[in-house]
């Protein structure tokens, strides 16, 4: 069971992804994804995951390792948006503006003292 502190943590984040315009945000355990990591190395011997040269066994580990990628990190925050609205069409992804997150990442900064860049 969580504490108390990092519910209202949480709290914050998700009230601060809100306020910034996203329609989803969730904050999970930075466990590892012991699961997922098994799947998808199965389909990589498999040779299921078709012509991705970049798509390694060694990119995958680290990619289900969240500690291989920002050591120390305790949870992960994701957020998402829909582009579409009733009043536009929808816009297909590789056109929309990249750096929509920043006001998120400020606000956190702003929240928790400090904020670093991947």
């Amino acid at each position: 069971m969580e504490g108390n502190g990092v519910d209202s943590n949480k709290a914050l984040v998700k009230q601060c992804a809100r306020e910034a315009g996203f329609d989803l945000v969730g904050v999970s355990s930075a466990a590892p994804f012991a699961r997922e990591q098994a799947v998808v190395l199965e389909r990589l011997t498999d040779r299921l995951m078709g012509q991705l040269p970049w798509y390694t066994e060694a990119r995958v580990r680290r990619g289900c390792n969240p500690q291989a990628l920002l050591p120390g990190a305790r949870s992960i925050i994701s957020v998402a948006c829909s582009y579409y609205t009733a009043a536009s069409p929808l816009t297909p992804l590789h056109i929309v503006e990249k750096g929509t997150p920043s006001p998120l990442a400020d606000e956190a900064e702003r929240a928790f003292g400090h904020r670093e860049e991947l």
